[in-house]
């Protein structure tokens, strides 16, 4: 069987629309539906009942999907053993969003690499829409996302929750003191798509914004020198707000929930030492 028919068979399975899964793995639908064909002639059974707008497995295709998994990460596996001979004992591949690499992973693999020089480690650096449906196919060992979600063969864990502040240039002291919900219609917000998911009720995503940013390191020189507002974890911003380069506006009238984060791993991870040796280091670090 061929392996991207096979690594097609797999995100199609796991987002029952071949529209979405040419856009996942960035080919054309006819390509996704030349690959499923021809993995249905080589088989000689139907893998998936085709609707108007959703594929779902048929029992041969759900037979198929976990050997089909276990097929991709074999390929995966032999690949990095291969090229990893004589030089390193292990490789971890993860995802990981653009905030959480800047705030936390990035530190955290900077002491990993110290401790465990002979561990390869690979980055993806993503938005957790994209990574989560990428799990199974691109065989991340761990992934970092901000939506709690468990695929097969994986465990998912709270990782951190992170402060949601309101700031602004210093020099836009008008409401230094505080801001109530109706008086923020008067100010020029940046909208990052990080509020998607339990901030619409604020900041309403279907709104258009003057200026919308979906990696939100890139807001703070905008923030440092307009007249924008935006709300933005806190730890992104720790040190413009220590430094008076941004000022933090207290909310009177509204309490923002904070943003939950989560830790997706193999559920395997005990039989992969250099996994092992990650996951305890994380676990370690976020109980101290």
């Amino acid at each position: 069987m061929n392996i991207e028919s096979l690594k097609t068979f797999i995100t199609l399975a796991h987002c029952g629309s071949f529209t979405k899964s040419a856009q996942i793995l960035i080919v054309a639908q006819s390509t996704v539906s030349s690959r499923i064909k021809d993995l249905e002639t080589e088989l000689g059974k139907s893998l998936f009942n085709r609707g108007k707008n959703n594929a779902i497995l048929t029992p041969a295709g759900k037979a198929l999907l976990e050997y089909a998994e276990r097929i991709v990460e074999m390929e995966s596996d032999a690949i990095n053993e291969v090229n990893m001979v004589g030089k390193y004992s292990g490789v971890i591949h993860m995802g990981v969003p653009h905030n959480l690499f800047d705030c936390y992973i990035g530190e955290f693999i900077k002491h990993f690499i110290e401790e465990y020089p002979d561990i390869s480690v690979k980055v993806s650096i993503a938005h957790s829409e994209e990574l989560i449906p990428n799990m199974n196919t691109t065989n991340y060992d761990v992934a970092f996302v901000y939506l709690p979600y468990q695929p097969p063969n994986y465990i998912c864990e709270p990782f951190t929750s992170e402060q949601v502040v309101l700031v602004t240039s210093s020099v836009n002291d008008k409401y230094e003191t505080g801001i109530t919900r109706n008086q923020m219609s008067e100010l020029s917000f940046i909208y990052t798509q990080f509020l998607d998911y339990g901030y619409d009720w604020i900041l309403p995503s279907h709104r258009v914004y003057s200026l919308n940013i979906n990696i939100i390191s890139k807001m703070v020189p905008f923030l440092k020198t307009g007249n924008w507002f935006c709300f933005i974890p806190r730890q992104v911003v720790a040190k413009e707000i220590e430094d008076g380069s941004l000022l933090e506006i207290p909310l009177l009238d509204v309490d923002l929930p904070e943003r939950q984060s989560f830790m997706i791993y193999k559920n395997n991870y005990e039989r992969i030492e250099p996994l092992k040796k990650w996951i305890d280091m994380i676990k370690s670090i976020t109980k101290s």
